[in-house]
């Protein structure tokens, strides 16, 4: 075989093994119902998120609470003693969605290729949902696709997350996605226009 014929068949078998990755890896997501994983953004913001498939999330950072049922957000912010409450349809998506709604059927490109990570490019399909985002750059560790960490880009910024304590479809309840005010917190409703 010719140098030049050797060099084909090693570009398609590297393109055929790119492929079986990235398809492992829209199978990880397709069989993710639930996640919990806690983030340190490279700010030194930590958060702590519980997400589920329907856009349900509870997410707490720096004393703040925000929960979404999938139909109402509420924004919580106990040193002010006030709950913002808004339609989930006004929101758009973050780290919450990345995971739950967004892997599945984004267009993936393999961008580093390291001996025990990948780190994939995820760019939305037209069917994705509205993102608060325009890309963005998942590291995964190779085997069992545990994410490492992300970078979610917008027009403006890049917003980078170390992952920490990934764990898959860990069991979620409806009180987990549900919030009451305590008692004396100030309660403003956002009502969308129109209405």
């Amino acid at each position: 075989m010719s140098p030049f014929g050797l060099c084909i068949l090693l570009a398609m078998a590297s393109t055929l093994a790119r492929g079986e990755e990235l398809q492992e890896l829209r199978r990880f997501s397709s069989r993710l119902q639930s996640i919990a994983v806690e983030a340190r953004s490279e700010t030194g913001i930590e958060v702590a998120l519980l997400a589920a498939r329907g856009n349900r999330f509870r997410l707490q950072w720096q004393g703040r609470l925000v929960v979404c049922d999938g139909k109402t957000v509420w924004n919580y912010s106990p040193e002010h003693r006030q709950v913002v409450i808004s339609e989930a349809r006004r929101l758009s998506g973050g780290l919450e969605q990345v995971f739950t709604a967004f892997l599945e059927h984004a267009h993936l490109r393999i961008v580093e290729r390291r001996a025990d990570t990948l780190r994939v490019e995820c760019l939305p399909a037209s069917s994705s949902p509205s993102l608060g985002f325009r890309s963005a750059v998942l590291t995964v560790r190779r085997g069992d696709w545990t994410p490492l960490a992300l970078e979610l880009r917008t027009e403006a910024s890049t917003q980078r997350w170390e992952l920490r304590n990934f764990r898959a479809n860990p069991p979620v309840r409806p009180e987990d996605f549900a919030f009451t005010p305590p008692p004396g917190t100030e309660v403003i409703r956002l009502t969308p226009p129109g209405q």
